[in-house]
């Protein structure tokens, strides 16, 4: 997951998200984070298989690395899911 590359296609600037650039850098986190093959990733203490387009999210982490609040990392998570459905949730009480 450390090497390659994603592609952003250039209809991206269409949906106006470039005028919200906490949401922008959210996005693109995501795209970044997600796997582009099935691999096992150790969380906690159990193993998890990951699909390709599927990473490991948790507020607080995501609130560090991006450098914004949890409040603001929560509503870009629901504006994703809710409204654009670009992503989907599976919670769990580990990850």
């Amino acid at each position: 997951m450390e090497n390659g590359y994603i592609k952003l296609y250039r209809s991206s600037l269409k949906k106006g998200w470039l005028q919200n650039p906490k949401l922008w850098a959210f996005w693109c986190w995501c795209l970044m984070k997600a796997s582009h093959r099935e691999h096992k990733q150790i969380v906690g203490h159990q193993v998890v298989d990951l699909l390709p387009g599927q990473f490991v999210f948790g507020l607080k982490a995501a609130s560090k690395e991006l450098r914004q609040s949890i409040q603001n990392i929560r509503t870009h998570l629901k504006f994703c899911t809710k409204v654009e459905q670009n992503l989907t949730v599976k919670t769990t009480n580990k990850y």
